[in-house]
């Protein structure tokens, strides 16, 4: 909504597209069910900052990529314990772990990739939101193939508009 709101140049246009959002979050959130997602929402939203921030403090200060693997391991196994409290399973711990690792690997990865940092944070939370709303949903029995393929989508579509919208640097300088 954000990127559609910054591209639009007329101010009447604008105001009715942040209306027709409202309009439209408000219905989807009351066809959600009664469980309130602001705390999941300002959960992701934190994850995502906390990653932003790790990625930015490498670029402007010229932190060591181990540095930055570690920083990300740590970080993801302590947001992924929040994101799964609530109940007690034992496969938790071990969920946590992977998730940990997946992440920091995938924040290596991208850590050499010749994107702006704020890419880099982009890519690695939609790689951890998909990790914890997949595990997060089959512990609590909710995992669905309709689920599967929705998020799937919609973290697709977040990737390609994130990876094609963004100026990619040369690799030689």
């Amino acid at each position: 909504v954000a990127s559609l709101f910054a591209i639009i140049a007329g101010p009447v246009v604008r105001n009715g597209f942040v209306l027709a959002s409202v309009i439209a979050f408000y219905f989807l959130e009351r066809n959600l069910g009664r469980e309130s997602h602001i705390l999941q929402n300002l959960y992701l939203f934190s994850v995502f900052a906390i990653f932003a921030g790790a990625f930015a403090v490498r670029f402007y200060f010229d932190i060591n990529y181990w540095w930055l693997a570690v920083t990300i391991f740590i970080t993801s196994y302590v947001l992924i314990l929040q994101g799964y409290a609530g109940f007690s399973l034992p496969a938790k711990k071990y969920f946590s772990l992977l998730v940990a690792l997946i992440c920091m690997q995938t924040g290596l990865g991208l850590a050499l990739w010749p994107t702006p940092f704020i890419v880099n944070a982009v890519v690695l939370f939609c790689v951890y939101y998909g990790l914890w709303i997949f595990s997060f949903s089959a512990f609590f029995g909710r995992l669905s193939l309709n689920k599967i393929y929705l998020q799937m989508t919609l973290v697709a579509i977040v990737l390609l508009i994130t990876l094609f919208s963004s100026p990619w640097q040369p690799l030689v300088k």
